[in-house]
């Protein structure tokens, strides 16, 4: 995790995927605000590696006949909170052991297509 005298490179980012595919995953440090537009593409945002801020990390959603994949590990606490129309936006939540825990939340609508959050282990780093 980010030290308090660590910054991200940006403050903001947008993730953008239009009839095609967009990631983020492996070693890298989210700034405070995502925005993901997927149409007719898919997202994926793969936080279990990533170096995440102390305090709170937004992720905006909107996706429209696309989908993000969103994938927390268990030490950061979640908030999810999206509107699904013809489409599906599944609403999660978790809560870290730490009380100081960084916490990503995740907002937005979805128009036939999907949003999915899942928490899940951090990966384990191979040794070499």
């Amino acid at each position: 995790m980010m030290t308090p005298e660590t910054h991200p490179a940006d403050e903001h980012t947008t993730i953008v995927a239009i009839m095609a595919g967009a990631v983020r995953s492996g070693a890298w440090e989210p700034p405070a605000r995502i925005q993901v537009f997927a149409l007719m593409g898919g997202a994926e945002l793969d936080f279990r590696e990533a170096d995440m801020l102390l305090g709170v990390t937004e992720v905006q959603v909107l996706a429209l006949m696309g989908g993000a994949k969103i994938i927390v590990p268990p030490d950061v606490d979640l908030e999810v909170n999206g509107t699904g129309f013809m489409g599906g936006f599944e609403n999660a939540s978790n809560r870290a052991d730490e009380p100081d825990a960084p916490l990503l939340r995740v907002t937005g609508f979805a128009v036939m297509g999907g949003v999915e959050v899942k928490v899940r282990k951090r990966t384990k780093k191979k040794s070499t």
